[in-house]
């Protein structure tokens, strides 16, 4: 008990129990979601389904009830006529002696439950002159639309709202046709609670499951279930399914009703009678299976989730096991020892990667030693190198004595020469060839400084001697010292700096090396009377880009890596240039752009020109105003 403690107690089982623990909650959540989800969808397809049977089984009743009535009021015309006709004068002796309205409340008796009233109507003014009511004798219905002299068969007419009656009236009506003309007009109002009754029956299954008419003015024409207060039928139904219903729709939806409760309604609209006919159910009695659907997978998944826990507390230990022996295996590779191995006779994945570790192990050994072994021969020729660079600086701090003071007296005495302060030379063979020796002494002297130079800088010898610097200056005075030889060879040289141009802080002789380099080059490489520019800018990034650009023949990509080499020559084929330069000037001048902490660039090709471009980032951009308070 005391091992499977231990096991459960480390990180690793921790966090494994509580990943599984939660993802097997959240999948039995998630399923409970979807079974809910998926539930409802199914019994809202169900309850209308139902809706539309009901519908349609309501619909047919509605019509048979309708025909029905059309039936019975032709049957009640002819009946009258014949009472009327075996009368002695007939039809117009019955009228005036009274026997039409015995006539009428006789024949209404047996159809009471169909018809409210009868009504026999002048068929030239409209006015009741026979009525089971007899409080509408002598009234006129001419404006009413049940009125129709025109007409020669049976008619249905509304339902519509009666404002005398305070309810919706439906009337049947058909001419009493005597010698081909109308002799009076049979009007029947039908007893709409007959019609409630067809509508409502067969809806008791559920408690709130009903059927109701509603005619084209949205009014109820039959009191639903589960309204009990007959003033709804004089309310009228603007409900989304009644709108669209009248428009001729017939489908279900889900939507607010009458009471302002949320079902499930089906509409369709019955052409023949001119009525929306509308079945639903409060959604929440519909959807009450749903919950229990829902605890039902829930509960299933909080068992599935109890199974899998106890599979983990039965598997998990020998697996964590068998993890922290490669845990302190790995720990112990990385502490540098390799001579380590682990023992796993299992033949699956952890066994897998444990004979994998094993074969790992054994490959870093061997790999260990040998750059054991490569780290002591590079540390040794590390040794020599230092030795052989110590060796380099004292020679030519040495030579650099030793040779900058006899070339300092040479070219010094040529000076002299030259001068002629002791007299003239004589030939003027001698004047030239002084030329050539004091010439030949500043190349020298030149070079031998930029190799000290670009030693001094591998060894790290060189500090800068910061301040600031304007670069417009730099440019100027980097002009100043190039125009003689640009001059001689009809060159122009001209300086191009952008407005606002902030200041650097740099070590003000090692930038003017690096144009100097730059622009001699450019006009060592232009032919004879192209321009070079000297420019100063700012780049995106806000550092101080300055570049020189000529319009020489151009470097080929294939030279650049060489031309940034030190001694690094270039093929041309032009004598002059060919003889001058040792390559130092380029090399050394990325040097000091490094220590500067920028950069050196070349953009170039073959018959375009050259641009050369020293950038310095935008910490030494300096306000000489702030610089000069501190």
């Amino acid at each position: 008990m005391a091992g499977v403690a231990s096991i459960w107690g480390s990180g690793l089982a921790r966090r494994f129990l509580r990943l599984l623990f939660l993802l097997a909650f959240s999948i039995s959540l998630l399923n409970a979601l979807l079974s809910y989800v998926l539930a409802e969808r199914s019994l809202e397809q169900a309850a209308f389904q139902e809706l539309s049977g009901i519908a349609a089984e309501k619909e047919a009743s509605v019509l048979d009830w309708i025909d029905g009535v059309d039936r019975i009021t032709e049957a009640l015309v002819v009946l009258l006529l014949q009472r009327l006709e075996d009368r002695p004068g007939g039809f117009g002796a019955a009228t005036a002696d009274g026997d039409l309205q015995d006539a009428v409340e006789q024949i209404h008796m047996p159809f009471a439950d169909l018809f409210s009233a009868l009504m026999i109507l002048d068929p030239l003014t409209g006015e009741v002159i026979a009525a089971t009511d007899r409080t509408e004798m002598g009234r006129f219905k001419d404006a009413l639309p049940y009125f129709r002299p025109d007409r020669a068969e049976v008619g249905l007419y509304g339902p519509y709202f009666s404002l005398s009656k305070q309810r919706p009236v439906m009337m049947s009506s058909g001419p009493l046709m005597v010698d081909g003309r109308p002799a009076a007009i049979l009007a029947a109002e039908l007893n709409l609670e007959t019609l409630s009754e067809i509508v409502r029956r067969g809806t008791a299954g559920r408690r709130t499951i009903q059927s109701y008419l509603v005619n084209s003015a949205n009014l109820f024409v039959t009191q639903p279930v589960l309204e009990s207060d007959p003033a709804v039928l004089r309310k009228a139904n603007f409900t989304a399914p009644i709108r669209a219903c009248l428009d001729g729709g017939a489908e279900g939806a889900r939507a607010e009703d009458f009471r302002a409760v949320d079902a499930l309604v089906f509409y369709r609209w019955v052409a023949d009678a001119q009525l929306c006919l509308v079945t639903q159910i409060d959604r929440v009695e519909a959807l009450a299976a749903t919950r229990s659907v829902t605890l039902q997978f829930f509960v299933t998944g909080l068992i599935a989730l109890a199974f899998l826990i106890l599979l983990v507390l039965v598997f998990v230990p020998e697996l964590i096991t068998r993890l922290k022996a490669l845990i302190g295996a790995t720990g112990r590779v990385r502490d540098g020892d390799f001579n380590v191995e682990i023992t796993d006779r299992n033949r699956d994945e952890i066994g897998e990667l444990a004979d994998n570790f094993n074969a790992m192990t054994q490959d870093l050994k061997k790999r260990n030693d040998i750059l054991a072994l490569e780290r002591k021969l590079l540390m040794a020729a590390r040794v020599e190198a230092l030795k052989a660079n110590d060796a380099k600086s004292r020679f030519l701090a040495n030579m650099s004595h030793e040779l900058r003071t006899p070339l300092n007296s040479i070219i010094g005495f040529s000076e002299v020469v030259l001068s002629g302060a002791y007299g003239p030379l004589g030939d003027p063979k001698y004047a030239e060839y002084v030329k050539d020796i004091r010439f030949a002494g500043v190349h020298l002297l030149e070079v031998i400084n930029d190799v000290l130079d670009l030693s001094k800088i591998e060894a790290a010898m060189v500090e800068l001697d910061e301040r600031v610097v304007g670069v417009e200056s730099v440019l100027e005075a980097t002009r100043k010292m190039v125009s003689p030889k640009a001059k001689a060879r009809g060159q122009t040289v001209v300086v191009e700096i952008e407005e606002d141009l902030p200041d650097l802080r740099a070590d003000e002789r090692r930038v003017r090396q690096v144009m100097v380099n730059l622009a001699g080059n450019a006009v060592k490489f232009s032919p004879d009377g192209s321009k070079i520019v000297l420019k100063g800018m700012q780049d995106a990034a806000g550092g101080i880009r300055v570049g020189v650009i000529d319009q020489g023949r151009g470097i080929a990509p294939e030279q650049l890596e060489t031309a940034l080499q030190p001694f690094g020559q270039l093929e041309n084929t032009e004598r002059h240039i060919a003889a001058e330069g040792t390559g130092l000037g380029l090399p050394l001048s990325k040097k000091l752009m490094e220590l500067h902490g920028g950069d050196l660039e070349i953009d170039s090709a073959v018959g375009r020109g050259t641009a050369v471009w020293v950038r310095f980032p935008p910490e030494r951009n300096v306000d000489r105003a702030a610089w000069a308070s501190t």
